[in-house]
């Protein structure tokens, strides 16, 4: 009777320990997973393309829903030139970055994306044209 007792403790203190490591293992890779612990530089910028074709540099987190948050927030404008030139000659595009905000419609600098709507995303390098033109901005 004290054996079997004994045993049937070692055995329900074994599953409860196997139990336990599978709940610690799914939970650290949910949380690694939900986080983008691994893949999102925190120190450096990010560039999110959307599935409308825009898009957008700044700094880049999950938010708890599994939505991004992108905050610091900057796109590209196209300058046009007013001056038509001669038939057949194309000119170079300019291209300016803009800081989000001072839109006609007034948005905050925090753009809340659905997951759905970002095809890629990518951390930018320090000196990235895009990165150096965000530093030289924040600086005036």
């Amino acid at each position: 009777m004290f054996k079997k007792n004994k045993l049937r403790s070692f055995i329900t203190i074994a599953i409860i320990a196997i139990v336990s490591v599978v709940i610690i293992a799914i939970s650290f890779l949910f949380i690694c997973h939900w986080m983008d612990i691994s893949r999102i530089d925190t120190m450096s910028y990010q560039s999110v393309f959307l599935t409308n074709g825009q898009v957008y540099f700044g700094k880049l987190s999950r938010a708890f829903n599994g939505d991004y948050l992108l905050r610091d927030v900057y796109y590209l404008q196209v300058k046009s030139d007013l001056q038509q030139l001669p038939e057949g000659e194309k000119g170079a595009p300019q291209l300016s970055l803009v800081k989000l905000g001072n839109e006609l419609h007034g948005p905050t600098d925090l753009m809340i994306i659905n997951e759905q709507y970002i095809l890629f995303w990518e951390n930018l390098k320090y000196d990235s044209k895009i990165s150096q033109s965000i530093v030289e901005h924040r600086a005036r």
